[in-house]
């Protein structure tokens, strides 16, 4: 078989599958009936999140950090807690990797 007879054959086989995919979007279209809303631009939920992004901004310029040279990490001020207990769970006894010769 040629390139050319393969290309046509599946241009043929293309061609009927999209016809029968049409066939199929038109009956399933008879029996349903479509539900269609129109989403308003400006709604209320909308602007509650702009609301409480406002407050977040309040209440983290009450705390100390200093800001990267990228302008967006932060780096707090105060060092981590030290009187924080560690998880019996995640302790690793062995180092990873091979032991040195003694």
């Amino acid at each position: 078989m040629s390139y050319e007879s393969q290309q046509r054959r599946l241009l043929a086989l293309f061609e009927q599958a999209d016809a029968s995919e049409n066939e199929q979007c038109s009956s399933d279209d008879q029996g349903e009936i479509h539900h269609i809303s129109e989403r308003s631009q400006g709604s209320d939920t909308e602007q509650e999140c702009s609301d409480d992004e406002q407050e977040v901004i309040v209440s983290t310029s009450n705390q100390q950090f200093y800001i990267g040279k990228d302008n967006s990490t932060k780096w707090s001020s105060q060092p981590p807690r030290t009187n924080v207990r560690t998880r019996s769970e995640n302790i690793i006894l062995q180092k990873p990797g091979v032991k040195p010769i003694a």
